[in-house]
């Protein structure tokens, strides 16, 4: 591409970005590596970021922009980490909003302790 300015990766999240079989490579992390090599600028959208994506904002390797809102009627959900000392307050959390009836997912690291 001649003049490449903007690489748009949306739902920089996903995992069918990834390819594990053959040559490993990750095409948002290709997508990131082009745009450096060009000076283009590169946005990773995601309403649920990848962690390595939160990661390198969190170091400032990378540009954070976060919506305030939704378009129309929808209210941005409520998004956090739960450390070391996380069963209390999971347990806490889940009971809470079951009482409410609300929707939550739990995503859990295969090789955390139980």
């Amino acid at each position: 591409f001649q003049n490449l300015g903007l690489i748009v990766v949306d739902e920089e999240h996903d995992t069918s970005y990834k390819q594990e079989e053959g040559v490993l490579y990750n095409a948002r992390d290709m997508a990131v590596l082009r745009a450096s090599i060009c000076g283009a600028q590169v946005v990773l959208a995601s309403a649920t970021p990848s962690l390595e994506s939160w990661a390198n904002a969190e170091a400032g390797k990378y540009t954070r922009v976060e919506l305030t809102s939704r378009f129309g009627p929808a209210v941005m959900p409520t998004m956090g980490a739960i450390g070391a000392a996380w069963s209390k307050v999971l347990a806490e959390t889940v009971t809470l909003l079951l009482l409410f009836g609300a929707s939550f997912l739990i995503l859990r690291e295969s090789r955390m302790p139980s």
